[in-house]
């Protein structure tokens, strides 16, 4: 991850940043550290640091005008964090088809039986358009927040897969083709706590559509 990048997720990282950028990006006019400090309750100096933290990353910028600074959020540093969110999505992609190509000669001996969906231990789940089916497409689209969430999904995915729960996970790169997870869980209930979980469900981003899933082929290498 280049240092661009590291000072955006690490902006992005605590709650005052991420409060004050909203309130930066909604539409208002330019702010002073006083007007919000007068919504925090911090002091006009820690918000000051906030800012210029935030500015470091190129998600704010300051014009100054007379004895006060107005600040106003950029999208400079999301653009950068957008990328670099897209290209995560295309290792994930990567992953998935060495996983497809190395695989060989496993079959499941359940998959001969009739399939009880709830004794299942592999489940998948698809990601589904939001209120902004965009998303999918158009990394201009993406707000800050938005970016925050993806960290957060790419940080659950990755460390849930560490853990053993996650198998795969990846999506295509057309923007057309599915984006999958596939992971084990101990029944329908746990799988679906999980799948709720994933940040982009959860906040909304994307929509989830759960099901069991039963591996009947892979190749070892």
């Amino acid at each position: 991850m280049s240092e661009s990048n590291d000072s955006v997720f690490s902006a992005l990282a605590d709650p005052t940043r991420r409060q004050i950028l909203e309130w930066l990006d909604g539409g208002e006019d330019p702010l002073t550290a006083t007007a919000l400090a007068s919504r925090l309750p911090i002091t006009r100096q820690a918000v000051t640091k906030h800012l210029k933290e935030l500015e470091g990353a190129g998600l704010v910028s300051s014009v100054r005008e007379g004895r006060e600074t107005h600040y106003s959020a950029t999208i400079d540093g999301l653009d950068t964090a957008a990328v670099w969110l897209a290209a995560r999505g295309a290792v994930w992609d990567e992953r998935l088809a060495r996983l497809s190509e190395s695989a060989i000669g496993r079959e499941d001996a359940s998959s001969t039986m009739v399939h009880d969906p709830g004794a299942s231990r592999e489940y998948i789940y698809h990601f589904g358009p939001g209120p902004r089916p965009e998303l999918a497409t158009n990394p201009d689209a993406w707000t800050a927040e938005d970016v925050e969430v993806g960290a957060a999904h790419f940080a659950y995915l990755s460390r849930t897969a560490e853990e053993g729960i996650v198998i795969l996970a990846g999506r295509s790169q057309d923007g057309v083709g599915p984006a999958i997870v596939i992971f084990e869980a101990d029944d329908l209930e746990d799988a679906r706590r999980f799948m709720e979980r994933d940040p982009f469900v959860s906040h909304g981003l994307f929509t989830g559509s759960l099901h069991p899933f039963n591996t009947a082929l892979m190749r070892v290498p």
